[in-house]
């Protein structure tokens, strides 16, 4: 998990049963959730944490090469494009904003456009339990909702 820990979302009642399911027990549930709270605490959030992995792939493949992990600014996609990789990806933002390609593509070409997600990651952990994605975080759910008005 490079992020926050998403405790809203370990801490979900809704999900125990699944968590538990999902990883073979609610004890081996718990050390999952312990570890996701390790990671989180070892790892900065680093945007675009793979980019030197992408640069070092683009060199010796003859494929395309996308870029994706952490990435939620404009500006961050135009210099990883052609540098790091071919493509630059997001998928967590999307649960927030749906219109987030429009934002991003449309008039306000400012670098500094970015998604709303704060990177908590409260919107991966219950897929394992068959939860559909979405945002699960208040702060987040209310800016997204400003831009749609």
């Amino acid at each position: 998990v490079r992020g926050s820990f998403p405790a809203r979302s370990w801490h979900d009642d809704r999900f125990r049963e699944g968590y538990a399911e999902a990883f073979g027990g609610p004890i081996r549930a718990r050390l999952v959730e312990l570890g996701n709270r390790i990671e989180a605490a070892w790892y900065d959030f680093d945007s675009a944490w793979n980019a030197a992995l992408c640069r070092r792939v683009r060199a010796v493949a003859s494929v395309p090469v996308l870029c994706e992990g952490g990435v939620r600014e404009r500006g961050e996609m135009v210099r990883l494009l052609g540098d790091a990789c071919d493509a630059a990806g997001m998928a967590r933002p999307f649960y927030a904003e749906p219109e987030l390609p429009a934002r991003l593509l449309g008039t306000d070409t400012s670098e500094e456009t970015r998604a709303v997600c704060e990177s908590c990651n409260n919107c991966a952990v219950p897929q394992v339990t068959g939860a559909t994605g979405v945002c699960r975080t208040p702060s987040v759910l209310a800016r997204a909702g400003t831009l749609r008005k």
